[in-house]
Parts: structure tokens; sequence; C-alpha cells
């Protein structure tokens, strides 16, 4: 669960395993679910110590938070102070920039 100003923003535990959610959703939560699996099959098959992690468009920083480890930072970059700033709220190191900055 994501919050802003001590207040939950979004449950993205519970918007990932909700399967009546419709449509639209459903590609976004299979982007998650593969973004994070991927991560996890490389991290456990990897030989290296630490990572570095730049998640673009990083938002209110769910992905981001699924990457942390003790031995990896993470960093979040984002168009919208909102989202930034829900990101930091949340343990995510996050600015505001674009690809471009």
């Amino acid at each position: 669960m994501l919050t802003y100003g001590g207040k939950r923003v979004i449950n993205f535990e519970k918007f990932i395993n909700d399967d009546n959610l419709g449509e639209i959703a459903i590609p976004h939560k299979e982007r998650i679910r593969r973004v994070v699996e991927i991560f996890e099959n490389f991290y456990k098959s990897s030989n290296i110590k630490s990572f570095k992690v730049l998640d673009i468009g990083c938002a209110y920083g769910f992905i981001s938070s699924k990457f942390k480890r003790s031995n990896t930072q993470v960093f979040g970059i984002d168009i919208s102070d909102y989202n930034v700033r829900i990101a930091n709220e949340n343990g995510i190191l996050a600015s505001v920039g674009s690809v471009e900055t």
C-alpha cells in the first residue's frame, strides 16, 4: 500500500491480485507482474553482488519498491511532482525529470 500525507493512495497488491478490474487494467497488471518476475529471476541467478536500478516513469514507486534489497540502490524519475512526492514518502529516492533532463 502506498501512502501520501499519511493517507492511503492505492493498494497495489490488491490491484495486482484483483481480477475484477476490467479489460483496461489487465495489460497494466500483466506488465507489472512481468517486470517484477524478470527482476526476481535475474536477481536469483546473478553473481552480481549489488545492483543499481533506474525506474524511468516511476509514478508512485510501486515497481521501484519491489526492487529494493539490501544490496540494491533504486532511483526513480518521473515528470510529475505529485508522483515523485508520493514515491519519496514511500521510501523511494525519486526526482522530477525526464529522460532528456
